[in-house]
């Protein structure tokens, strides 16, 4: 799912989450705020996960760096995001 530069608001969908089999979510150059869910990271073909140039705040969820999701995904840009990593 590509939707870059749409001037999308509001907060990321947990829904997007519960689509087994999408590899590719790319929100970048919108405006998309809140946090990140943690339930991204159970998405097991996710090869693209770009949310670079939103309004997210927050920590990015550990989960995302797990072994089972570093796996598959090929890029990971969350780039001028205002975050803090624990």
């Amino acid at each position: 799912m590509t939707t870059g530069q749409n001037e999308i608001f509001g907060t990321l969908p947990t829904d997007l989450a519960n689509i087994p089999n999408i590899s590719v979510i790319s929100l970048s150059d919108n405006m998309i705020g809140g946090t990140i869910p943690t339930e991204f990271a159970a998405l097991k073909y996710l090869t693209t996960f770009n949310l670079a140039r939103n309004k997210f705040s927050g920590t990015i969820p550990a989960e995302l760096f797990s072994s089972d999701t570093v796996e598959t995904i090929e890029v990971l840009d969350f780039g001028k995001g205002y975050y803090s990593f624990h």
